[in-house]
């Protein structure tokens, strides 16, 4: 993968094994984690992702669908996301800074 400028030298690695399920009919469908960038906390939420008939992302788990979407379009994405392997799912990995 071609680094950009913007990128930070700095490597993140986060175990999902560690992250708590937390998704309503398949608890592994969402994982939600703790990390902390510069001691500052972070939430850190893996979603399943699956393709669809269109190989589209979308959530594994239908109740999930518009809460991707709605991730999707704030991150401003514009085609397939990175995703992680584990356990034999396929997670998209979302990061994003708890309220004060």
């Amino acid at each position: 993968m071609e680094k950009n400028s913007w990128e930070s030298s700095a490597s993140l690695n986060l175990d999902l094994s560690k992250m708590e399920p937390i998704g309503e009919k398949d608890p592994k469908a969402r994982l939600l984690g703790t990390i902390r960038i510069n001691d500052v906390p972070f939430h850190a939420e893996a979603l399943q992702i699956k393709l669809d008939e269109e190989e589209v992302q979308q959530a594994a788990a239908p109740e999930m669908y518009d809460y991707f979407n709605e991730i999707y379009a704030a991150v401003g994405a514009e085609g397939p996301l990175y995703t992680i392997e584990h356990d034999g799912r396929e997670y998209a990995i979302f990061i994003y800074p708890y309220c004060t």
